[in-house]
């Protein structure tokens, strides 16, 4: 299976740089990001505000109207949540962040 098709079968993706903008909105209250990596990687670093792949299903209804913004270290981890998410007919949309985690870490989310 080609790692590029899981990426572009997400329903949607934007960059770090449109993630800021709708962080720095009222839409904010809105989104979840999720970080979708192994434990042993989120205890390294995370997007400040965002929350496990554990975590967010623990609280599924409460995220249930929320855009969700998946990530991951390169996209693949992400894409395949997205892919699986997006077909459980969310009412508000499942965005994969694109690039690797780096490029939000370096963006100004550390």
């Amino acid at each position: 299976m080609c790692r590029r098709s899981v990426c572009e079968c997400a329903r949607e993706s934007l960059n770090a740089a449109q993630l800021r903008a709708v962080c720095g909105t009222r839409q904010a209250k809105r989104v979840v990001v999720v970080d979708v990596r192994e434990a042993a990687e989120t205890a390294v670093s995370m997007i400040p505000g965002a929350v496990t792949k554990e975590q967010f299903e623990a609280e599924a209804e409460r995220y249930a109207q929320h855009t969700v913004v998946a990530y991951c270290t390169i996209g693949y981890r992400s894409g395949k949540y997205c892919q699986e998410l997006g077909k459980q007919d969310r009412p508000e949309p499942v965005l994969n962040l694109q690039g690797r985690y780096r490029r939000p870490h370096n963006s100004g989310y550390s």
